[in-house]
Formats: structure tokens, sequence, C-alpha cells
């Protein structure tokens, strides 16, 4: 096999990689918003009989409501796993276009890019890495990004979970003289608090595991940790 005909195929090779990984995020994208959308109707289902809809009773039932809360929660850990899925396969399909477009930014920036590879009809990129482990390696940066905890503060995951999960403490909490409904507030800071904590732990074992120090600070998902109790307030002031 001659080095021209090698490059071809290698090139070949590239194409039916795009062409893979092009196909699994679009399923990926397709399971995300049906687990999304059966876990909204698993909720308002019990939202929906939890507050006497179709059973003629006007006294709501909160062990119902309690099981609301643990629906989103459930849900935005199985999410998180497939949005861990989709940001390996982006990223690997972000090698590739800088390679392409001749990038040399990030741990892939150790490989020429495509106009050397036309040049001498030779490129050492790695071909069919779906998963990233020969383009990425060990870099800190990517482990995390792949990371069920950082794709859990993901902003669209934190909107649809923490909303649903705000509504339901919002009912569990409105409960003529039992416990008081700004409650609902303390209880979703703790949840964001102990779900951020852990996360942030986890960004940190990541770190110096990989690199032996610390990650820088600025974790992009403080903001989005505390969504939830926006939610809460803006629940409690609406329904008094």
């Amino acid at each position: 096999m001659t080095d021209d005909d090698a490059f071809k195929l290698r090139v070949d090779l590239l194409k039916t990689e795009l062409t893979l990984l092009d196909g699994k995020m679009r399923t990926i994208v397709e399971r995300l918003w049906q687990i999304r959308a059966l876990c909204g109707t698993i909720w308002a289902a019990l939202i929906a009989i939890g507050l006497g809809a179709g059973t003629g009773s006007r006294n709501p039932i909160y062990e119902l409501l309690w099981l609301s809360v643990f629906v989103p929660i459930w849900f935005a850990w199985i999410d998180s796993s497939y949005q861990s899925w989709y940001q390996v396969f982006r990223m690997r399909e972000k090698a590739i276009s800088d390679f392409i477009n001749n990038s040399h930014s990030g741990s892939h920036g150790k490989w020429n890019g495509f106009d050397d590879a036309l040049r001498t009809l030779h490129f050492d990129f790695p071909l069919m890495d779906l998963r990233g482990h020969f383009t990425y390696g060990d870099d800190p940066d990517y482990k995390w990004s792949i990371s069920r905890w950082s794709r859990l503060f993901d902003t669209t995951p934190v909107l649809t979970f923490g909303g649903l999960l705000a509504g339901s403490l919002v009912l569990c909490f409105l409960q003529p003289g039992r416990l008081p409904s700004w409650l609902a507030i303390v209880v979703g800071l703790i949840v964001a608090a102990v779900a951020y904590g852990i996360a942030s732990w986890k960004r940190k074992t990541i770190y110096r595991k990989a690199a032996g120090e610390s990650p820088q600070p600025g974790w992009e998902g403080s903001s989005s940790a505390f969504m939830l109790t926006a939610f809460l307030s803006i629940g409690i002031l609406w329904l008094g």
C-alpha cells in the first residue's frame, strides 16, 4: 500500500467516525427528551392524584406529594448519564474539527494539523477513538467535563428537573397547620448545597488524580446549583 492509499484510507476512517458520532449524538438527544418527557408525565400524575384529581377528595394525599419529590431526582441522575456520553462524543467531534481546521488548542494540540498531513501524506491523529481515550488521555478538564456530576449541573437539567423538584417541595410544605411554607426554601437550599458540595469534591478528586493539583476556582455550576432556591422562592410567593 502506497503512502497515498494509506492517507486516503485514514481520511475515509475519519469520515466514517464523524458519521458514527453524529448518529450517536442524535440518538442520545432523542433519549434525553424522552427521559424528560417521561419524568414530567410521572411527576404530573403524582401531583394531580396527590391534590385529589380523579379521587373526589378535597384532602391532599401528602404521601404522593412527597413521592413526587424523588421522581425528578431519580430521573436527573439517569439524565446525567446520557449527558455524560453525549459530552464524550461531542468532545471527540470537536477534536476532529480542530484537527481538520488546524487548531492546536487543548490537549489534542500535540498533533499536527490537517494541512501538514496533506503535505506529508501522513498524520498520527487517533482514528476511531469514539470515547476520546487516545485523544485526551488523562486530561483533567476532559475527565471532569464528561463526568455525571458535571453534566448534572448543566442549565437544561437544572431548569427541567430543578423546577419539578421545587414545585413538589412547595406543595409538600404548603400543609395547613403543619410546617411553614418558607421551610421549603431552606430544604431546597440544603439539597442544592449538598449536591454542589459533592460535585465540587468529585471535581477536585479528578484533578488531583490526573494532574496532582487542585482545579482552578470558578466552576460554572455554582450558579446552576442555587437556581433551585429561586424556583422555591417564586413558587412560595405565588402560592402564598
